[in-house]
């Protein structure tokens, strides 16, 4: 393909700069009888479309590929708290059991559609999660994916129940059913906090990204963040919403930290989640998605290099022959009855 389009090029400069060869009667010619200006506009035209040619096949054949990390073949199980187990609190701890895999995968506990936090799953094989319950029935399930975001099978569901009392304390002001009155009387929607992806990553040393989302709860909203590494953030906001949230973990780690996020309003509700956050890669190998390059494909051959690079050559040495015979023909002293032939 990419010859015969070079060929194509060729033939048709060549017809529309009407190319030919002079005479060769020993007179040195007029420059407007030669054709090197024509050459060298056929030659610039050749070479700028074998460029073009290459970059074009090249973008076409650049390929997006995902080196995975291994998948897990087991679920993660909830073995604490019990099957229908009922609290009197929000905020509860939920454990279990997980595969182990290398890198190690991530659980994270799920109620519907909403992801609740998530977890490393431990070298024992163990994972351990604080969570934030609603009053009545909260059907939990755990699922566990790698840090690829390939997902492993969903754990068994786990039924647990949270009737509150009726004095609640510090931190159950609000049953997490919006509508409901808290102990000021005023009706305020369950204070929500949230995030659309089970874990972030992040760079070492370069600013981190960590997206959340607040909902219900009466504004201005107070979050502590405990990043896992020593650090912590105290942010104040005075709207609901989407919120990002920016961070540097320092050095290079294998694993991955835990950052803790505390949620808090005036109408004395509160939210907390577990969110994982880990590096790009792990023991030096790259993880994540990016790009492979195919050896050889979408490149023009070295074939066509070869012969234009020929061709130039070529056409220097027959410019080169030319000027060095003109310049002698210059000099010479020819017969007076001497005539072209």
């Amino acid at each position: 393909m990419v010859a015969q389009s070079a060929y194509v090029i060729i033939v048709a400069m060549r017809t529309l700069l009407k190319l030919q060869h002079h005479k060769h009667t020993a007179k040195p010619l007029p420059h407007h009888h030669t054709s090197y200006r024509g050459l060298v506009v056929v030659l610039l035209v050749v070479g700028l479309s074998l460029l073009f040619i290459q970059k074009v096949a090249a973008d076409e054949y650049k390929v997006t590929a995902k080196i995975s990390a291994e998948i897990p073949s087991s679920p993660a199980v909830i073995t604490n708290p019990q099957n229908n187990q009922v609290f009197e609190t929000r905020s509860i701890a939920v454990s279990g059991t997980c595969p182990v895999t290398e890198p190690q995968s991530i659980v994270s506990l799920w109620r519907g559609g909403t992801m609740l936090g998530s977890s490393i799953c431990q070298a024992n094989g163990t994972f351990s999660i604080s969570i934030f319950i609603n009053r009545g029935n909260n059907a939990i399930t755990p699922k566990i994916i790698n840090i690829t975001d390939d997902s492993g099978p969903d754990g068994p569901t786990l039924n647990i129940m949270y009737q509150p009392p009726k004095t609640l304390s510090p931190g159950d002001t609000n049953d997490g059913a919006p509508g409901n009155n808290n102990s000021s009387g005023v009706n305020y929607p369950a204070l929500r906090l949230l995030a659309d992806k089970t874990f972030f990553v992040f760079k070492p040393n370069k600013p981190s990204e960590l997206t959340i989302y607040i909902e219900g709860g009466r504004p201005p909203y107070q979050l502590k963040v405990e990043w896992g590494d020593g650090e912590t953030s105290n942010l104040v906001y005075d709207q609901p919403g989407k919120k990002k949230l920016l961070h540097i973990y320092v050095g290079s780690i294998l694993a991955g930290y835990e950052a803790g996020l505390t949620l808090t309003d005036t109408s004395n509700q509160s939210a907390r989640m577990n969110l994982v956050a880990i590096t790009y890669v792990d023991g030096g190998v790259p993880l994540t998605i990016g790009s492979v390059d195919l050896p050889g494909a979408g490149s023009v051959p070295l074939t066509m290099w070869t012969l234009y690079g020929a061709a130039v050559f070529a056409a220097l040495g027959f410019w080169g022959g030319e000027f060095y015979q003109s310049r002698r023909l210059v000099g010479a002293v020819l017969p007076k009855n001497h005539k072209g032939q």
